[in-house]
């Protein structure tokens, strides 16, 4: 998920941190930089108690909480820690990004450039808890998840709407990222967003993270020519901008949707 890019300048400004009982707290003395250029630790630190995350720590035993903003070019990392602790729970890469438009119906419509907060990478986990049988494991986890995504996506989705971003897009590592967050994530492409559809109405009787696993194992195959179907996404975007939304509910992308999902079958491969 993570792109190159050049190098940008990165606004840097100290922040206190001034939530009650001080639940948040800078992870040492350094100077942080400003998320995005204009969120401090101050703002940022109440942006994640007024969308209950900080309580929904809480609720799984982490009072003492560390926050850490870092930047790298254009990329902006925040880092939320138990306090004395090497382990993130809450690790969100973003970066603003001006995306040249290939989909010709955009195009056709005077879309040339899309202007979006692309979240990098999103990991969620709580080292403290176990993998069950009624939660496994998912491709890609080393503990747990928290079960914050829908509050931490709902509240960057209103970011990019006050500051006036045409969509915010994701890139989903595995299938079981896409399951999670469509809707109200589509894929910009829609013969991608037709093979995503395909997947799910041939994969439904199976368990998600058991579908997620079976792709990452080679295990899902073309019914017509028996070939190991691979997870290659594109850009995941939920629309904000009118163009961007009237494009995702056009007549001429449903049509290609279901060309793409309707010409492809799937069949999935007994276990070794």
């Amino acid at each position: 998920m993570k792109r190159a890019r050049p190098p940008a300048p990165v606004e840097r400004a100290d922040a206190a941190i001034a939530l009650e009982a001080s639940d948040l707290a800078p992870v040492d003395g350094g100077v942080p930089a400003r998320y995005l250029g204009r969120l401090g630790l101050t703002a940022l630190c109440v942006e994640l108690d007024q969308a209950g995350v900080t309580e929904a720590l809480r609720a799984r035993g982490y009072v003492d909480l560390g926050v850490r903003i870092e930047a790298e070019g254009s990329e902006h990392r925040l880092l939320v820690s138990p306090a004395g602790s090497g382990e993130s729970l809450i690790d969100l890469r973003m970066a603003e990004e001006a995306r040249p438009v290939s989909e010709p119906a955009l195009r056709a419509g005077g879309v040339e450039v899309l202007s979006v907060l692309v979240v990098e990478w999103l990991a969620l986990q709580d080292p403290r808890a176990v993998f069950t049988r009624e939660r496994p494991r998912l491709p890609g986890q080393t503990y747990p998840g928290l079960g914050l995504g829908r509050q931490l996506y709902t509240r960057v989705l209103g970011w990019a709407a006050q500051w006036g971003k045409d969509a915010l897009v994701n890139v989903p590592a595995y299938f079981h990222n896409a399951k999670f967050y469509a809707p109200p994530f589509a894929f910009l492409s829609a013969a991608e967003q037709g093979r995503f559809e395909a997947l799910g109405r041939d994969l439904a009787g199976v368990p998600v993270a058991e579908a997620s696993a079976a792709l990452q194992a080679g295990r899902v195959l073309d019914a017509s020519t028996g070939e190991p179907v691979t997870w290659s996404p594109g850009d995941m975007v939920a629309a904000l901008s009118p163009p961007l939304r009237e494009y995702l509910s056009s007549t001429e992308y449903a049509n290609a949707v279901a060309t793409a999902r309707d010409g492809r079958r799937l069949r999935l491969a007994a276990a070794p």
